[in-house]
């Protein structure tokens, strides 16, 4: 199985517990994303892998446009009951690859991704296909976790980041 498919599976599995985690849910940088991206209410913003859409949901009430972007499918689902119960009704949801995104050039003004990249297998594939979707003067907003600089440490947090709970018991 390729590491995107890795992805889908373990993540399709656990997409309602990504609504409900505390971490994602109530994280402190929610608000601080939403005073970055200075949205006025015309702009369309693009959440790459937006998980269980908690940064497209905060973002919903000052955008024009939210599209909610995400691998997994049953992620989306779970992004999408979560959003709608909330009254948002300009967010469309879109299942896809965050390296090969199905969106024309300059298709907007804000793009985020919180907590998702360290799962890219080609960060820089993903960094272009963000600087092409996003309008000249657009704002990239990117939120991800760091890893510990002792290679040890970091090896078993990257593991369990990508692999899951499971991968701790093969360390």
């Amino acid at each position: 199985m390729d590491i995107k498919s890795t992805v889908q599976d373990q993540f399709g599995k656990t997409a309602s517990d990504y609504v409900s985690s505390d971490l994602h849910r109530n994280g402190a940088d929610l608000p601080f994303i939403v005073k970055m991206a200075e949205l006025t209410g015309e702009e369309k913003v693009l959440d790459v892998a937006t998980g269980g859409g908690h940064t497209a949901n905060a973002l919903a009430p000052f955008a024009k446009k939210v599209t909610a972007f995400d691998l997994t499918k049953e992620m989306l689902a779970a992004a999408e009951q979560f959003i709608t119960s909330n009254g948002h009704n300009n967010v469309t949801y879109v299942q896809g690859d965050a390296e090969k995104m199905p969106f024309a050039d300059e298709s907007f003004d804000v793009v985020t991704c919180r907590i998702a990249p360290h799962h890219f297998p080609n960060i820089d594939f993903f960094i272009a296909e963000v600087y092409r979707v996003l309008k000249q003067g657009g704002r990239f907003l990117l939120d991800d976790n760091v890893a510990p600089e002792n290679d040890e440490w970091d090896q078993f947090y990257n593991t369990v980041e990508k692999n899951g709970i499971q991968a701790t018991a093969e360390l």
